[in-house]
């Protein structure tokens, strides 16, 4: 277990230690890209193993379960003799909805927790995803 250096706050060794987090108050995010491959061999990741955002929107937990949803179907389809095809489509496959939410996270993180300049007008994230 990890104890907190100062109340609400997460140690700061530990954020200086990655490159892919960036700290939030109390909350880590991902972005969604960083990962090359979500799954290899017989081990995937879901959820905010993944792909942590900030919580603002609430959409953590159901991210997750929509993760695992289209990996039970696409497991189902290629059989776990090819599993890393069901992992490298689940990847493909998600990652335009899981991008939209993650900024959209972003844009509504509470003022003074992450930079402004983060935010992207909500007519660009509906264009990109």
């Amino acid at each position: 277990m990890v104890k907190e250096e100062a109340p609400n706050s997460y140690p700061i060794r530990y954020i200086e230690q990655t490159k892919e987090f960036k700290y939030a108050g109390f909350f880590l995010e991902r972005n969604p890209n960083t990962l090359q491959r979500w799954g290899i061999d017989n081990v995937v990741l879901v959820g905010d193993a993944a792909h942590a955002m900030q919580p603002w929107a609430g959409v953590g937990a159901s991210m997750a379960a929509e993760d695992g949803f289209v990996l039970s179907n696409l497991i189902g389809r290629y059989g776990f003799e090819q599993l890393q095809c069901a992992f490298d489509e689940l990847q493909q496959t998600r990652m335009d909805r899981i991008c939209y939410y993650y900024q959209i996270t972003r844009n509504n993180t509470p003022k003074g927790i992450l930079p402004k300049d983060i935010s992207i007008p909500i007519e660009e994230i509906v264009r990109r995803y």
